[in-house]
C-alpha cells in the first residue's frame, strides 16, 4: 500500500508520482487518470470480495474528480490537461462512475464530446491522443526512438472496444457506426489487427510492425 499511493500532501490516496509500467508504458505521468482509475476499480472489487482492503479510506471517486475532471473532459494526468483516450474511457468503463446515475452520464456525454472534438475516434476510435507522442508529455527515449510515436496518436484496439463498451451504455445509434467500421477493418485485413496509424494503416517502424491479431 505504501509503495503505491502517496500517504500526505494535497495528493494523499492518489497513485504516487513516478515511472511505472501502465497503459502506455512508454510515457513517464505523474499520477494518471487510468492509475488512479485501476486503483479506485482495485478498492471496489476488493470490498465486493470481502478482502482486505488497505485502499477503502480513500473515497476514489471523489478524489479523481476533483484532481482530474476539468469540468468538460479527465485531464491525462495531473500535470497534464489534454483530454487523452484512456483518460476518459476508464473512470467509466472501471465504474469509478457508474452510468446508472445522471451526474455520470452527464459527464460521460461531455468526455465523448471532448474526445469527438479532438478527433480521437477517427477514422476509428480510439486513439490516446490527436497530438504525436513528442508534441505532449514525456516518453522514454529509446521505445520512442524504435517505436516512433507508438502511443501517441496511433489506433489502439484495446481502448476502442472498451470505449464500445460504454457507449453501448449510452448511445446504441453511435455504436452502431464504430462496429461498422471495425467490421469493415476485419473484412479488408482478415483479421483484428492490435494497432493502426493515425490514418487507419497497421502500425510500423522500422523496428517494429503491429501484432497480426488480437484474437
Amino acid at each position: 500500500y505504501n509503495e503505491i499511493v502517496e500517504k500526505s500532501g494535497k495528493f494523499k490516496g492518489l497513485v504516487k508520482e513516478g515511472y511505472f509500467g501502465s497503459m502506455k508504458d512508454h510515457a513517464i505521468r505523474n499520477s494518471s487518470c487510468y492509475d488512479n482509475c485501476m486503483l479506485a476499480m482495485i478498492s471496489n472489487e476488493a470490498d465486493k470480495l470481502k478482502l482486505d482492503n488497505p485502499f477503502k479510506k480513500h473515497n476514489y471517486k471523489k478524489l479523481i474528480k476533483k484532481h482530474f475532471w476539468n469540468g468538460q473532459h479527465f485531464k491525462d494526468d495531473l500535470n497534464n490537461d489534454i483530454a487523452t483516450g484512456d483518460a476518459n474511457v476508464f473512470p467509466y468503463w472501471c465504474e469509478v462512475f457508474e452510468l446508472k446515475k445522471s451526474e455520470s452520464k452527464k459527464m460521460l456525454k461531455s468526455s465523448i464530446k471532448a474526445l469527438k472534438k479532438n478527433k480521437l475516434d477517427k477514422p476509428f476510435p480510439l486513439k490516446y491522443s490527436n497530438k504525436k507522442a513528442k508534441d505532449y508529455g514525456n516518453f522514454l527515449f529509446w521505445p520512442s526512438l524504435f517505436a516512433p510515436n507508438y502511443e501517441g496518436n496511433a489506433i489502439w484496439m484495446h481502448l476502442g472496444l472498451c470505449y464500445l463498451d460504454i457507449i453501448a451504455k449510452i448511445d446504441k445509434k453511435l455504436l452502431k457506426k464504430y462496429l461498422k467500421s471495425y467490421t469493415k477493418l476485419i473484412k479488408d485485413y482478415k483479421n483484428f489487427l492490435e494497432v493502426y496509424d493515425c490514418d487507419g494503416k497497421p502500425y510500423k517502424s522500422l523496428f517494429y510492425l503491429s501484432d497480426e491479431s488480437m484474437i
